[in-house]
């Protein structure tokens, strides 16, 4: 049976300076936000390069950006340092919004088909 997927929507300030790294044979930036509300959640953020980010912003994203993304969630755990279990929070973004600047793709329009309820994890 393939796994379901959860898309979500979140938003929050840029907390690093990007990272750029190979997947899948592509070029992908990675940043991290910080979700906005009491319990702020760290949220890894993949963007492909379909996201034309610096034609659109006229630069690269950049820490302290604000960033709101919608994306296939996905979580994973790992040991840290001292032995705990803790878990990372991913998002693949399919859209993406940095500073009020919406970051358009190349490729075609991405369209998500809900089965009826919506999952969310914020």
């Amino acid at each position: 049976m393939a796994e379901k997927k959860s898309y979500v929507t979140a938003g929050g300030f840029v907390q690093f300076d990007p990272t750029d790294r190979e997947a899948n044979g592509k070029d992908v930036t990675d940043i991290v936000i910080k979700t906005q509300g009491g319990d702020g959640k760290f949220l890894r953020i993949t963007i492909w390069p379909e996201l034309q980010v610096e034609k659109d912003l006229g630069r690269k994203i950049e820490k302290g950006d604000l960033v709101h993304v919608d994306g296939a969630f996905s979580s994973s755990t790992y040991q840290d340092k001292e032995g705990k279990s803790k878990t990372s929070l991913q998002i693949s973004a399919f859209l993406l919004n940095v500073n009020g600047t919406k970051i358009n793709r190349s490729d075609r329009e991405v369209v998500v088909e809900s089965g009826g309820s919506e999952d969310s994890v914020f």
